[in-house]
C-alpha cells in the first residue's frame, strides 16, 4: 500500500513494537563453563574461599561447581570428605537406596553437610 500511494512505511516500528522479548535461559554450555572456571582455579590451588571471592559467587555454589567433577572421575572425592565419613555415607546410601539429597541428610544427621553427600553421590555415579 505504501509503495503503490508512494508513502514512508513506519512498519520497521510496529514490528520493534510488539516483537516477542528474547529470554534468555543458563544453558548446561553455560553452566559447564561457570563450572569449569571454577575447577581450574581449584586444579591451580585455589581455596574455595578464595574461588568465591575471586568470582564473586558464594562457597556452596563453587562447592557445587567442583563437586561436579567428582561425577567426571577430574577430582578425588576424598578431597571434599573423610574417608571414614564417605564409608559412613556409602552405608547409608546401601541401607536407604536411592533417596532424595534432603532425605539423606535427615537419615545422616548434623555431622554431615549437603555438599559431602553429594561429594559421594556423585563418586558412586562417577564415570569410570
Amino acid at each position: 500500500f505504501c509503495q503503490e500511494h508512494n508513502l514512508q512505511s513506519k512498519i520497521d516500528e510496529k514490528i520493534k513494537l510488539h516483537a516477542p522479548k528474547v529470554v534468555r535461559f543458563q544453558n548446561s554450555k553455560n553452566s559447564t563453563d561457570t563450572k569449569t572456571q571454577s575447577f581450574e582455579l581449584f586444579i591451580k590451588g585455589v581455596s574455595v574461599p578464595e574461588i568465591a571471592r575471586q568470582r564473586k559467587l558464594n562457597e556452596n555454589t563453587v562447592t557445587d561447581h567442583l563437586v561436579h567433577f567428582i561425577l567426571t572421575g577430574d577430582i578425588n572425592v576424598l578431597k571434599f570428605i573423610s574417608k571414614e565419613k564417605l564409608e559412613v555415607v556409602n552405608k547409608a546410601i546401601d541401607e536407604h537406596g536411592g533417596l532424595k539429597l534432603s532425605l539423606l541428610k535427615e537419615k545422616l544427621g548434623d555431622e554431615f553437610t549437603y555438599p559431602e553427600i553429594k561429594a559421594v553421590l556423585n563418586y558412586r555415579n562417577r564415570k569410570k
